[in-house]
């Protein structure tokens, strides 16, 4: 979503990491969800106008201890 609202944009990798503070490798990463740091994500959504609420739920990818199930549930 990141790198297609960029696109639309017609900015640059390195446009987003002036912009942000970031790198262009943070942006990269960000782009192809290598990285899930809520302020990068936050930062980079609002720069390129969008939601950040709507780039979370197809990134986070939630990890449960290996005392639990795949459900979350206490083996």
């Amino acid at each position: 979503m990141l790198a297609e609202a960029r696109l639309a944009r017609g900015y640059s990798l390195g446009d987003v990491a002036e912009t942000t503070g970031l790198t262009v490798a943070e942006v990269t990463a960000l782009e192809n969800d290598a990285d899930f740091d809520a302020s990068r994500i936050r930062r980079t959504a609002s720069v390129l106008g969008v939601n950040a609420g709507r780039i979370f739920p197809k990134s986070a990818e939630v990890k449960f201890p290996s005392y639990a199930d795949e459900d979350g549930r206490e083996k």
